[in-house]
């Protein structure tokens, strides 16, 4: 994280996030963006098998460093939409348009994108089993993360929880808008 709060955030944010996942007691659970592990070690205490995944090896490799004792923990980078099981989700948070933190990093990597970027990416995500059948990714859930509301007047940290659903079962975007307001 790049702020010099960081541990007194993610006291707040952890439990935050962790509160808006669907029941994963007993599941596999899929951890993209896994990063050093903040989420990984309270995943893995409840979990039949958690994969974390990252694209940045030298994140993986800390997160092992620190969350190598779970047994039911591994590390990959694949394609996520293919495995997941129907009915799953993919439950993810990012920071949005700008950096949250306070700390100014020459070498920050990150690319702050808007929300629609990611809505639009997931939405556009199909996959083919072989069979005939197609599948596809449904908005389950969208909102901001309190704990960078109220700690720091921040509505950019957002997640989104979507669920692989058959082509033909997608309610839709227009009926998740429909439930929710």
């Amino acid at each position: 994280m790049l702020d010099s709060k960081t541990a007194d955030l993610d006291k707040e944010e952890r439990p935050d996030v962790l509160s808006l996942l669907p029941p994963y007691e007993g599941k596999i659970v899929l951890e993209l963006g896994a990063g050093i592990g903040r989420f990984t070690g309270e995943l893995a205490k409840k979990v039949e098998k958690l994969i974390a995944l990252d694209f940045i090896e030298g994140t993986i490799k800390k997160n092992e460093s620190i969350n190598g004792h779970h047994k039911n923990v591994k590390g990959l980078d694949e394609r996520m939409v293919k495995w997941l099981k129907v009915g799953g989700y993919i439950f993810f948070r990012e920071s949005c348009f700008h950096q949250s933190g306070d700390h100014n990093h020459k070498n920050n990597p990150t690319h702050y994108r808007e929300p629609s970027f990611y809505t639009k990416v997931f939405r556009e995500c199909h996959v083919n089993d072989g069979n005939g059948k197609s599948f596809e990714l449904s908005l389950a859930g969208c909102k901001c993360i309190e704990a960078y509301v109220r700690n720091k007047k921040n509505q950019n940290q957002i997640c989104w929880m979507w669920q692989k659903v058959g082509f033909e079962d997608d309610m839709g975007f227009q009926h998740f808008l429909d439930i929710v307001q």
